[in-house]
């Protein structure tokens, strides 16, 4: 099948670069471990749950940082070995190489989403002494901040870790998409990391200063917004949509791509 051939030439690429991927799981748990610290749960009251670490994990601050420059980090680790002159000549077509690159980038937002919610549950437990999910009971943090205005089966395990699950490979889809369409242009990733990032602090200081904001007012993530009206299906429709346009750019990109130069090969031409 296409979808798993390309994903295990996205294993193949992360297991030869050892050094960096291990480097960067190293980075990756260390971040995990910042951000529960820095959830202080000890000032939630009430009975304190793994759903209270992971409502602090799973915030929108820390979509904009640290796990933003953390997964574009992995992005390249996975997406620049497919850019080499020597990968490209495989594929049929362009068509063939465009689809090549969605199975790609769909398998390094899953990977991330799925050590994301793997290393952050096991974590938040330790953390908070037990495995408890309260959140769906009245001793729980939903409860004891909104009483009965709230419907309590809205914060069951289940749902809560799917929608943490689509919401986060949706965005991290349409963030990979964003640094592919722009190096596809620049042919460095650098320039590329560096504008999705102010891109992203810029649309987060126009929350803040302006009440605007494209991408962070409809991450959906921590309690306050899983209380709004409709906010998942927004939140699902929104990044689907970004990222299907994103991709349309990339493939009329990828068509007129002249690959024989080698530019957009510059960082791996030696290596492959």
């Amino acid at each position: 099948m296409f979808v798993i051939r390309e994903w295990k030439n996205l294993i193949t690429d992360l297991y030869a670069d050892k050094w960096k991927i291990s480097s960067w799981l190293c980075l990756f748990i260390l971040t995990i471990l910042f951000l529960i610290k820095n959830a202080r749960l000890e000032d939630l009251k009430g009975t304190i749950s793994i759903a209270d670490a992971m409502d602090q994990f799973f915030s929108i601050y820390t979509f904009t940082f640290p796990l933003s420059p953390l997964f574009l980090l992995f992005v390249s680790i996975g997406v620049l070995p497919f850019f080499s002159l020597f990968r490209i000549i495989r594929y049929r077509s362009r068509s063939e190489l465009f689809l090549a690159l969605i199975a790609r980038l769909f398998g390094i937002s899953l990977c991330f989403t799925l050590l994301l919610l793997f290393f952050g549950y096991i974590i938040s437990g330790i953390w908070c002494g037990n495995f408890v999910h309260y959140w769906d009971t009245t001793a729980g943090t939903p409860y004891i901040r909104y009483g009965d205005q709230i419907d309590l089966s809205s914060f069951s395990g289940i749902w809560m870790i799917t929608r943490y699950f689509i919401t986060s490979t949706l965005v991290f889809f349409f963030f990979s998409a964003a640094v592919s369409a722009i190096y596809l242009f620049l042919s460095n990733y650098i320039y590329s990391f560096i504008a999705v990032m102010s891109l992203i602090i810029m649309d987060r200081m126009m929350s803040n200063f302006y009440e605007f904001s494209i991408l962070h007012d409809h991450l959906s993530l921590n309690l306050d917004q899983w209380l709004v009206p409709e906010s998942f299906e927004t939140t699902v429709f929104l990044f689907t949509g970004g990222t299907i346009l994103l991709f349309s750019i990339i493939y009329v990109q990828m068509v007129k791509k002249d690959y024989s130069n080698g530019k957009i090969d510059e960082n791996n031409v030696k290596k492959n």
